[in-house]
């Protein structure tokens, strides 16, 4: 089964009928319910917020939400992978040490430039792929 969170209701409601065959009893937001996470899904795709560095608490909460052996896929700005502040740097701390310092992989991938300029979005993207051990 599959569970999607989408902040625009109207959005959520086209890619649950184009895209995911939703279980009636399934929860509409799992992640944003005031409970901590249960690590229930084996895969986790995301797109958080961009806006300032939000992103990364949206990327630590769903984490929580991966069983061992899962995968999180997230896609994120370049700067989660190249930006030099603290929260950057604590933030790529935080990777390594949750996917069990697997120094032969970037866990980062580079998206071609500006992916998602054509809806509106000119922003450098990067891939964030983590492992749960």
């Amino acid at each position: 089964s599959f569970t999607s969170r989408e902040r625009d209701q109207s959005l959520e409601w086209l890619a649950s009928r184009r895209f995911i065959r939703r279980r009636p009893d399934a929860p509409r937001d799992p992640g944003h319910q005031g409970q901590p996470p249960s690590p229930v899904y084996d895969l986790v795709l995301m797109n958080p917020p961009f806006f300032g560095t939000h992103w990364i608490e949206h990327v630590v909460h769903a984490w929580g939400f991966v069983k061992p052996r899962g995968v999180l896929v997230a896609v994120l700005p370049i700067t989660a992978e190249l930006g030099d502040s603290k929260k950057h740097e604590t933030f790529r701390e935080w990777v390594k040490r949750e996917t069990g310092s697997r120094g032969w992989r970037n866990p980062f991938t580079d998206l071609p430039a500006e992916s998602f300029a054509a809806s509106g979005t000119k922003i450098n993207t990067v891939l964030l792929t983590m492992h749960k051990g």
